[in-house]
């Protein structure tokens, strides 16, 4: 199966790297084709927001938008975006100069990228498979260093590693894999002691130092060592709560960790021997680490206080200010004893979740502040980035500059849906709570918004019910709306493998939903999607379905059979949606696909007698696209992530998308790539020589005369040496394809044959897996079933076999004479696996 390109790490205004089935891999030709060129929203993660703004830029502001960080100029409303992840990032931090920017995801495509902020470029890229991703990283005050803390791998390890920036790497300074019990998802340095670092869980809390060692024989090097903080009195062990985020206080030695309760719990190397003592019956500590020195702090529990009513979110610190956020949005300012110095209760922006400084040096004015910071930006969960400023604190309670300055025009988190206006550059889109908004895409602004409460208690008075009908067995894949010659029709697919057409003109008359008719889908996969064409026979209305074996199947609409199956995209997962891109005027059908596997692609049906479908595809969201639509100009595609409701805007040239795959001088030849692509076509080669021979008879001694043509009578056996295993009715199907295609045709070339094999083969092959879900699939259990009922199955169910077929299909395959009755009185389908099909090693 082809998979994308993962995207190389760069920096664009558009999209990552392309991949066709063609195998064709431009970057440039991406940029053209489809162009990413805004996004709405933003990621709702911890430290998601970084303020970038120095002395000598001042409008930049950084932040994660599903796998992509946005350098956002808010001067110029203008934006970048630094593409090399493939899931969602997961976290961002900074150096205090803001000269680099980290940031890194988690999955099995992991990966940690070092940005320069002046350029965008990209610094250094280190896949981190192997941890499993990062989940939270911390700058060291000098810059030059950072730390990153790992999810758990499969063995259940957390990895803190320290690195090196070097002048175009970055290297492996400390590390230390320990096995976690409780996953520590907070990470913060000690910026007093710039060798100590504090994680946490929801559990526990650990310490963890950086020594310098030097053996005798290796050179001067740091290693980590961490301790596990523990609670002084079972008093207090009562009150902890889950743990939220953790931070060292300033000018002190001691460290704080925020719970859900809106609480905080002290952190303190023990004062007294009297002290130590009264703790070590209570502490929990790692053994095998305790007894090696040199060692981290030993911290324990002091006091607990109360800072907020709601969950702690975010905890950080400023000069020598402790910054606090808490889940009812409220922001607050400490000093270093946590004496409250300042507050911001008038968001109104939800939980915050990201609090970022910039570098920007204060006036004069500033200097009488209360509180002494630069600028900063405040980032919520829900999606909102705020800019503030010191004086706000010197604001009068209620003023309306407590609210701060919205850096971006609000997008909700979940959006559910979007829509394009048929005219104008408008969409609309509405979300999970009920909030409707309208969107200028040229000026990348909210127009209008409304919320509903519930939006059934606001429908249109003018909408009329007609009625319903359950029209099939199982989920409904697939409805749609077709309009031809001024008449429009309703179609649906479903699970069941069945096709639904409504009738609209008598269900309006009699005030119910009543059906024209029903046609089963004479397919192996299940259906995933429905269109409808005009293109594949002009004028004519044909269906295009669109299933779980990667195949886009084209029906007629008047007897509904399948004229054509072609292979779709092999984009990990099947196309699950498609928009239509071409122009009234065009002579092909350009279609816009997602799948539920990331992919935004442009695919070309072939005409009538044009042998396959070319598409291309990028990584259009770090996860499963939930909704896109077309501009009414067919220029901008807009699609909706169903993981954060990110929604991109793309740009789509269609002149250029329609000449690249005219550039294509042999499209068959890509799925034919490498090595072993070249071995795979060489062996159907001999394949199809050996029905050459074989349509002129084994025992034939005068002289070949071959004329690089296979007999339609031997495709049946030729498609199954060469994997595809057609049953007789997909064999009638493909006769038909063959016969519309080539007319009066008793032969077909080694060159129309590659397109038939390409559209028909199995896009997962045959495996014992395969053969477990075969057993389910007529009834039989996969674990053991009584060969009688097996044998009664196979010829009375389906496409019936006589009892010789069966024996002879046994003794093909075994290569020796087999006795039906001899075989096991119970067959399985590991049995069925190993002993007939020989897939060995096979596990049920």
């Amino acid at each position: 199966m082809d998979s994308p390109l993962l995207p190389l790490a760069s920096i664009s205004h558009g999209t990552c790297p392309l991949t066709s089935q063609s195998g064709h891999d431009d970057y440039c030709m991406s940029l053209l084709l489809q162009d990413l060129q805004w996004v709405f929203g933003a990621s709702h993660i911890r430290a998601g927001v970084i303020d970038l703004r120095t002395a000598e830029n001042k409008n930049t502001i950084a932040y994660a938008a599903g796998h992509n960080l946005v350098l956002y100029d808010r001067s110029l409303h203008w934006q970048r975006f630094l593409q090399g992840h493939v899931h969602h990032i997961q976290c961002l931090a900074a150096c205090p100069k803001r000269k680099y920017i980290v940031s890194a995801d988690c999955g099995s495509e992991a990966i940690l990228i070092v940005w320069s902020s002046e350029n965008g470029q990209v610094h250094s890229s280190i896949p981190q498979k192997e941890t499993g991703g990062i989940i939270a990283i911390d700058f060291f005050e000098k810059g030059d260093k950072f730390a990153t803390l790992s999810t758990i791998d499969r063995n259940r390890m957390q990895t803190m590693c320290i690195w090196r920036i070097e002048a175009t790497t970055c290297q492996i300074a400390s590390s230390l894999s320990v096995f976690s019990t409780d996953f520590q998802h907070s990470l913060q340095i000690n910026k007093d002691d710039q060798d100590e670092l504090i994680t946490n869980g929801k559990k526990t809390v650990y310490f963890w130092k950086l020594f310098k060692e030097e053996g005798e024989n290796t050179p001067l090097k740091k290693v980590l060592r961490r301790e596990k903080a523990s609670i002084k009195t079972v008093e207090m062990l009562k009150n902890i709560r889950e743990f939220t985020v953790s931070c060292f206080l300033p000018n002190s030695d001691s460290a704080i960790t925020g719970m859900v309760s809106g609480e905080v719990i002290f952190w303190q190397e023990p004062r007294s021997p009297f002290f130590k003592e009264e703790s070590k019956s209570l502490s929990v500590s790692d053994s095998d680490e305790s007894n090696k020195l040199p060692s981290a702090r030993k911290m324990y529990a002091i006091k607990i206080v109360q800072l907020h009513d709601t969950p702690i979110t975010h905890i950080s610190v400023q000069n020598s200010y402790v910054i606090t956020g808490g889940s009812d949005g409220y922001l607050r300012f400490y000093d270093c004893r946590l004496g409250l110095i300042g507050w911001l209760e008038e968001l109104q922006a939800g939980e915050i979740t990201s609090v970022s400084f910039s570098t920007l040096s204060s006036c004069e004015q500033e200097a009488n502040f209360t509180i002494q910071v630069p600028p900063f930006i405040v980032g919520t969960r829900k999606g909102h980035m705020i800019l503030l400023h010191a004086g706000i604190f010197e604001e009068p309670s209620g003023s309306l500059q407590h609210k701060g300055e919205e850096l971006l025009d609000y997008i909700p988190t979940m959006v559910k849906c979007v829509t394009a206006h048929p005219h104008l550059p408008y969409f609309a889109m509405i979300s999970a709570d009920g909030l409707l908004q309208v969107h200028d895409y040229n000026t990348r602004n909210v127009c209008s918004q409304r919320e509903f409460s519930k939006l059934k208690d606001h429908v249109d008075e003018k909408w009329e019910y007609v009625g319903k009908f359950r029209s099939h067995a199982r989920e409904i894949a697939g409805l749609h709306f077709a309009k031809v010659n001024g008449n429009n029709r309703l179609f649906s697919v479903g699970h069941d493998c069945m096709i639904v057409e409504y009738d609209l003109t008598e269900s309006v008359k009699e005030k119910r939903l009543k059906l024209k008719g029903t046609w089963p889908v004479n397919s192996s996969g299940i259906p995933i999607a429905l269109y409808s064409t005009t293109f594949f026979e002009q004028g004519e209305l044909h269906l295009l379905i669109s299933d779980s074996n990667f195949k886009i199947r084209i029906y007629d609409t008047k007897n509904f059979i399948c004229h054509r199956t072609l292979l779709g995209p092999t984009f990990g997962t099947p196309v699950d949606s498609t928009f239509r891109l071409s122009l009234e005027h065009c002579t092909q059908e350009i279609l816009a696909f997602g799948t539920k596997d990331q992919i935004l692609g442009i695919m070309i049906l072939p005409l009538r007698n044009n042998k396959i479908i070319q598409y291309m595809g990028v990584i259009g969201h770090a996860g499963f696209i939930q909704h896109m639509t077309i501009s009414h100009d067919k220029k901008y595609l807009l699609t909706v992530s169903a993981h954060d409701g990110i929604i991109n805007l793309w740009r789509v040239s269609l002149p250029l998308a329609k000449a690249f795959f005219e550039s294509e001088e042999n499209p068959i030849s890509g799925h034919f790539k490498g090595s072993i692509g070249a071995k795979n076509l060489q062996l159907i080669r001999e394949y199809f020589f050996t029905s050459q021979i074989f349509s002129q008879g084994e025992g034939f001694t005068n002289e070949r005369i071959l004329d690089s043509t296979v007999e339609i009578d031997q495709l049946h056996n030729l498609l199954s040496a060469v994997g595809v295993f057609p049953s007789l009715h997909e064999l009638q199907e493909i006769l038909t394809e063959i016969n519309e295609t080539f007319p009066m045709q008793k032969s077909i070339s080694f060159k129309d044959f590659l397109p038939i094999f390409l559209n028909h083969k199995p896009v997962i092959e045959l495996n014992p897996e395969t053969i477990h879900h075969a057993f389910s699939a007529i009834g039989l259990d996969p674990h053991g079933t009584n060969t009688d009922i097996l044998m009664t199955t196979l010829q009375n169910e389906g496409e019936r076999m006589t009892r010789e077929e069966i024996q002879q299909c046994f003794e093909k395959i075994l290569h020796k004479h087999v006795n039906l009755d001899a075989l096991p009185r119970n067959i399985s389908a590991t049995w069925f696996c190993n002993k007939v099909l020989k897939y060995l090693g096979h596990r049920a």
